[in-house]
C-alpha cells in the first residue's frame, strides 16, 4: 500500500524501438540465411532449413558460437537440440547439415551462429 505503483506505471515506456529488418543472405533450395545482428565486434546469422534441406556450414575463420532454436542439429554422437549450444573453433571441419524431412514449419531446423568480426575484414 505504501508503493506508488500507479504513478510509476504511468511513467513507463513499454514500446520497443523499431527493429531494422534482417538482411537476407540466401533464400533458395529450402535454406534461408539472414544476418540478424551486425555489430562492430560480431554478427549473428539465422539459418532456417526446411524439411530435407541441406547446407554446408564452412569452418569459421576464428571461431563461432552455434545455438539451436528449433529442431535437432546432427552434430557428434548425440546432436544438438533447442537451447543447446556449441563453440566451433577455427580448426573444426565444415559441417554438412541435413534437416529431417517434413513439410510442416515445425519440422524446420532453426539455429543461430555468432561470428566475431575483425576490424576491416568481413
Amino acid at each position: 500500500d505504501h508503493w506508488d505503483t500507479e504513478s510509476a506505471v504511468a511513467k513507463m515506456h513499454l514500446d520497443t524501438p523499431p527493429q531494422r529488418p534482417s538482411e537476407c543472405l540466401r533464400d533458395s533450395d529450402g535454406v534461408k540465411i539472414e544476418r540478424i545482428v551486425d555489430f562492430d565486434d560480431f554478427e549473428v546469422h539465422r539459418y532456417v532449413l526446411g524439411g530435407g534441406a541441406e547446407l554446408e556450414l564452412p569452418s569459421p575463420q576464428e571461431y563461432a558460437v552455434l545455438i539451436v532454436i528449433q529442431g535437432c542439429l546432427p552434430l557428434g554422437a548425440c546432436g544438438l537440440g533447442p537451447e543447446q549450444a556449441v563453440l566451433l573453433p577455427n580448426t573444426h571441419p565444415p559441417l554438412r547439415i541435413v534437416s529431417e524431412s517434413g513439410e510442416l514449419s515445425a519440422d524446420q531446423l532453426i539455429f543461430l551462429v555468432g561470428y566475431p568480426v575483425k576490424a576491416g575484414v568481413q
